[in-house]
């Protein structure tokens, strides 16, 4: 495994003393949805993570509503959209995720979406097209882009949590999706005032949560995962992450003297920079 990570092989001395001080500490906190917002920051971040499920579930579900009123076969847009993104999500989940990060993945994806549907509102109100051929394309394109978006925001909002929190900001974000499910009908419905009404909205949103995330989620890919709550609450600092291969291997593993407090202190010295 440490010759796959590209890392020294630790000391395994180091790491048993690290295992047995995590397990004398106090197991038996239960944790509930109101830990994710006990303090300001984790409240911000809460928040966040929720809005960065309900601007794709909102968008994708409303498209979704709306397929009637776009050009073409009916039965071939749906698989466009609901098929192609199978392969892109398994894509972007390998790949582009690892590339350049969940932080600046999502805005990249939701700032796609967002540029699509004011495109598709511009065409719409300016009538530069006679046929709705263009529209079509880039509501499907910007369908699939959504893709990219879920597929950050499945990693980043469990990622930024200790493992007892997982499920619950998982959940957190699974009910904000059913709340956009239940809006998104009502969004499509716009289009009895004007056919591109709905187009605005999706653009609100897809602009609002890439800005969010990108200016309020810190970057997890290369984090060392947090192990307990006040782990996310003194972590909550914008930071540089430094790939692995640009580490020299790090001493606190190879020395035996050094103590624990030492050991801890270190690491973030070298893995972080703020």
């Amino acid at each position: 495994m440490a010759m796959m990570n590209r890392r020294t092989v630790p000391n395994l001395n180091i790491l048993i003393r690290k295992m047995g001080d995590s397990e004398r500490r106090p197991s038996s906190q239960k944790y509930t949805y109101l830990d994710l917002f006990r303090s300001r920051s984790m409240a911000v971040m809460s928040l966040c993570v929720m809005y960065a499920w309900f601007g794709p579930s909102i968008i994708s579900y409303s498209i979704g509503s709306q397929m009637t009123t776009l050009t073409g076969n009916i039965y071939l847009n749906l698989g466009i959209m609901f098929i192609v993104p199978v392969f892109a999500r398994w894509f972007i989940s390998i790949y582009v995720n690892n590339w350049i990060g969940r932080r600046k993945t999502y805005p990249l994806f939701m700032g796609i979406t967002g540029l699509f549907m004011v495109t598709v509102l511009i065409l719409d109100v300016s009538k530069v097209a006679e046929s709705r051929v263009p529209q079509t394309a880039l509501a499907i394109v910007s369908a699939i882009s959504i893709t990219g978006a879920w597929a950050a925001a499945l990693l980043f909002s469990t990622e930024l949590y200790p493992t007892l929190m997982r499920n619950i900001s998982t959940g957190a974000g699974n009910v904000s999706t059913r709340i956009a499910g239940i809006i998104a009908p009502q969004v499509a419905l716009l289009d009895m005032y004007h056919i591109s009404a709905p187009y605005a909205v999706y653009g609100f949103f897809a602009i609002t949560s890439s800005i969010a995330v990108y200016v309020l989620i810190p970057e997890t890919y290369g984090r060392p995962l947090p192990e307990h709550l006040d782990d996310v609450i003194t972590s909550r600092l914008k930071v540089k992450v430094v790939e692995s291969s640009d580490l020299d291997p790090l001493p606190e593993l190879m020395d035996h003297n050094n103590s624990f407090a030492e050991e801890e202190t270190i690491t973030t010295k070298r893995v972080w920079k703020a």
